[in-house]
């Protein structure tokens, strides 16, 4: 059973980690180009669309994320328990900001919030950006060092 929670872990992390920059880098600046009300009707497509393929990727990295920190698989050493409390505390930055940050900008530009709150949105996503970086790195060496271990099976 460790074995296939490091993996759907790494899977989840990795698929946030391009999603998120994909956002970062493409997808968030294009809305600035949206004009005037307009915005405001994207913004509610985008989140309608968006919200629950993100959820059921960020809900199976929180799940894996809580039980590799509980019962972390045998055999990882220091190193693997370091990687998974680096990147449990990089999951604490990145729901933070969601929920304390981005989700309640997205509101403000669904509900007609312009250009700077879209710039305030880029800006502030960076910290996420990173985060879910250092998290695609530490879950695909925590993937290798299990795999090291005899792939975690007890």
């Amino acid at each position: 059973m460790s074995a296939l929670v490091v993996c759907m872990h790494a899977a989840a992390t990795v698929f946030m980690t391009g999603l998120i920059w994909f956002v970062q880098a493409v997808h968030y600046p294009l809305m600035a180009k949206v004009p005037g009300a307009a915005l405001g009707e994207y913004e509610r497509g985008h989140m309608a669309r968006t919200t629950p393929l993100v959820a059921a990727a960020m809900g199976v990295e929180l799940v894996t994320a809580a039980w590799l920190v509980f019962d972390p698989p045998p055999g990882l050493g220091d190193r693997g328990r370091a990687l998974i409390w680096l990147g449990a505390g990089m999951l604490g930055i990145i729901w933070g900001s969601t929920w304390g940050v981005q989700v309640p900008l997205h509101d403000r530009i669904a509900k007609g919030g312009g250009a700077p709150v879209v710039r305030r949105l880029v800006l502030t996503n960076w910290a996420r950006t990173v985060a879910w970086t250092v998290r695609g790195v530490a879950a695909v060496a925590l993937l290798w060092l299990a795999a090291r271990a005899g792939g975690g099976a007890r």
